[in-house]
């Protein structure tokens, strides 16, 4: 039973970091506002924010709430990764303690300034796996990593499923978390999941346990069913209606550009404990749910027919299916990774040899956001991680040295004195190009075999 919000009000704590707690308070724009300016937007061009480098994946800004709080990780001076929130020009470690290990990354966060991820903890994990993938990516680990939400200074682990006798998983993850402090993602229970394969560290292969998607409420988790009979999900979203979207499929590598060990087969929409397959674009595997709105549309990925090539694509319920959210012209693939509650889709698009760039649809139309920033921008913006109701987007970019950074895009209004023919001034040669592709790793979502 979803929480009543009065039960829902009395669980949310503010930041008690007094210079956050201010910026906090400011007000953002309303839905409205921004919902009436999408109908006009052949003016609209952005501002760019550089959040300072965050190094090699996971390190990226992840998720921005509707006041701008912005959640993320990068590595630090000590080669561990650690979590962050920014606003505003403050920048704050949360991943400091932590959970007593030396890695952490928050998916997602919303408004009050709770953040929701994954962190490794102290205790060496009993079956050796890597399960958030922190040492394949070239982290010190070797630990359980947990789920966690962290607020009011505090980090605190999530539970995980436990089996008949009481035991418990030994890993999961948090994957995002709505304004009522519920938050989404993955648990490990207790079986052995025989659709694993061979275990190879140097492959990413160390997975032994099923993976299931589940929701945290009241302090309490509780399992979701998957499609099909799968054995393993996650769910990678929440909205504010306790509705969620994520995939369920069968356990693989892990997979540094999406941060699991599942091979997505179904796109699912949770909805009062009831899983809804959203179908597909006429593939039969890698079918994603990667957001969630208020309004229940529904973006990710999805593959076509044939199972070589994928798309972004956009669910609704009002038409039941999905919709085609093609790359930018010229471009073979795209991924949709975020829908702002006033219809605004951001994401990638990619050219043949997997080089990303981000990516803003309207009415289904793909544009390089790229081409809406100043001419004298440092950094070329490679993916729109998320989108919230301001239109304001986070997502990774690239320096002409090829560092990775943060950035925060500002929309704003031309009104004549902004450079309109700009079509971003840095683009990566020809070695930064495959160093995008090779650290990156977006080849690694095809082609996949399709699942017996």
């Amino acid at each position: 039973m979803t929480p009543t919000p009065t039960r829902r009000t009395n669980r949310i704590v503010l930041l008690t970091a007094a210079s956050l707690l201010a910026v906090l308070a400011m007000p953002a724009r309303s839905v409205a506002q921004t919902a009436a300016s999408l109908s006009e937007t052949q003016n609209l061009r952005y501002t760019i924010t550089d959040l300072g480098i965050v190094g090699g994946p996971p390190g990226q800004p992840f998720h921005i709430s509707s006041n701008g709080l912005i959640s993320g990780s990068s590595a630090s001076a000590e080669g561990t990764e650690q979590a962050w929130l920014w606003f505003r020009g403050f920048k704050l470690n949360i991943g400091t303690p932590g959970l007593g290990g030396k890695n952490s990354v928050p998916f997602g966060v919303n408004q009050w300034g709770q953040a929701a991820g994954e962190a490794d903890t102290s205790t060496p994990d009993p079956a050796g796996e890597d399960y958030c993938g922190f040492a394949f990516m070239g982290y010190p680990s070797g630990t359980t990593c947990l789920p966690m939400v962290w607020q009011n200074g505090v980090m605190t682990a999530l539970p995980l499923l436990q089996d008949k006798t009481g035991k418990r998983g030994n890993n999961g993850t948090a994957n995002g978390i709505n304004a009522w402090g519920e938050a989404a993602g993955v648990s490990e229970n207790t079986t052995a999941d025989t659709t694993c394969p061979a275990n190879d560290p140097l492959l990413g292969q160390n997975q032994y346990f099923q993976q299931k998607p589940v929701v945290w409420q009241d302090g309490h988790v509780q399992e979701l069913p998957t499609v099909g009979g799968d054995p393993d999900g996650t769910a990678l979203a929440i909205n504010d209606l306790g509705h969620s979207a994520g995939t369920s499929g069968v356990c693989s590598a892990f997979n540094n550009v999406d941060f699991f060990n599942i091979q997505p087969v179904y796109a699912v929409l949770w909805e009062n404990g009831r899983a809804i397959d959203l179908g597909s674009l006429g593939g039969v595997t890698n079918n994603l749910a990667l957001a969630i709105n208020n309004n229940d549309d529904v973006v990710g990925s999805s593959d076509l027919g044939g199972n070589i090539t994928f798309h972004g694509f956009l669910w609704t319920k009002e038409t039941g299916k999905m919709h085609d959210l093609a790359p930018i012209n010229g471009d073979v693939y795209s991924v949709g990774l975020a829908v702002s509650n006033a219809g605004e889709i951001t994401g990638v698009s990619l050219d043949a040899d997997f080089t990303p760039r981000a990516v803003i649809w309207r009415q289904g139309v793909p544009t390089d956001l790229n081409t809406l920033i100043p001419s004298n921008s440092s950094l070329y913006l490679m993916t729109g991680c998320s989108v919230n109701d301001s239109g304001q987007i986070i997502g990774l970019a690239v320096d002409r040295s090829g560092n990775y950074h943060g950035y925060l895009a500002i929309p704003g209004w031309d009104e004549g004195d902004w450079d309109s023919q700009s079509s971003g001034s840095v683009h990566p040669s020809e070695s930064g190009r495959e160093q995008l592709r090779r650290q990156m790793r977006f080849d690694r979502f095809v082609p996949r075999p399709p699942v017996p």
